[in-house]
């Protein structure tokens, strides 16, 4: 088990990976997995620049996306962002996870947001921002399952937030 970034050499295992959300008629979760009309190439670089802080937007956050491979499978996905906005702030957090349909049920997720308190604690992080839609309950069963203690709901035209609070 490993945490990777995507590259060229994962191409045929990062494609299984997406095409199983499409092939389920899932959106690619969390977002900043999914390729969203561009080449594996410029989807690789905007990663890495994601990472660095070199963002096409100023109202986007750095992020650093990573992959969880087990025997040569990427099993789940993670996004780890390196900071908060308005936005991320009421709807999105500091981490977005996301397990393959087929991988569900066998505790990847909370492998995935594990590894994001250790990454994030390494950079100096105190507390974590997590946040799922009111419907998911699998989501909120593991942000509660790794510490997470709710604070609010946030309500949009399109959903209800929950909101928790991770100490590191």
């Amino acid at each position: 088990m490993e945490y990777i970034r995507i590259s060229k050499e994962i191409e045929k295992e990062y494609m299984e990976f997406l095409n199983e959300f499409l092939d389920n008629d899932e959106p690619i979760v969390p977002w900043s997995a999914g390729l969203h009309g561009k080449s594996l190439d410029e989807f690789i670089e905007e990663s890495n620049n994601y990472e660095i802080g070199n963002l096409p937007d100023p109202t986007h956050v750095s992020c650093t996306t990573l992959y969880l491979m087990v025997d040569d499978r990427i099993v789940g996905a993670l996004s780890i962002r390196h900071e908060l906005n308005d936005y991320l702030l009421k709807h999105g957090g500091h981490i977005g996870y996301g397990v393959r349909p087929s991988e569900r049920g066998k505790g990847y997720a909370t492998q995935l947001l594990e590894y994001s308190k250790s990454f994030m604690r390494d950079r100096g992080v105190e507390r974590l921002l997590l946040t799922c839609d009111s419907e998911n309950t699998a989501s909120r069963r593991v942000i509660e399952k790794c510490g997470g203690v709710f604070e609010n709901e946030v309500e949009s035209k399109k959903r209800i937030t929950q909101r928790y609070w991770i100490d590191l």
